[in-house]
């Protein structure tokens, strides 16, 4: 089960992740789809895909601006139900 506290936190961030967030939670919630938001475009992926997704961000001379759980990702955990999971995604940016 996912640290409650840092999933508090998340919660009342309205779902937007920092760094110590990701690090607590991607032990317990790999497979969590996740909404990246950077200066030219948004990506979805697993948690345990951030980092490779901001190094091809940034490989396209571009920022990342935020994390955050997707809307309905973020609404079934603050309601207490399972999170939405993703399958592991193989993508050129």
């Amino acid at each position: 089960m996912a640290n409650a506290l840092v999933l508090s936190s998340v919660i009342d961030n309205g779902g937007f992740l920092t760094n110590v967030d990701v690090e607590a939670l991607v032990k317990d919630m790999p497979d969590a789809l996740v909404l990246l938001r950077s200066g030219m475009n948004r990506y979805t992926c697993r948690m345990d895909q951030i980092n490779e997704t901001i190094e091809q961000i940034e490989a396209n001379n571009d920022y990342l601006r935020d994390v955050s759980f997707p809307a309905p990702n973020y609404d079934n955990i603050k309601n207490g139900l399972p999170y939405i999971a993703a399958k592991k995604i193989v993508a050129k940016y």
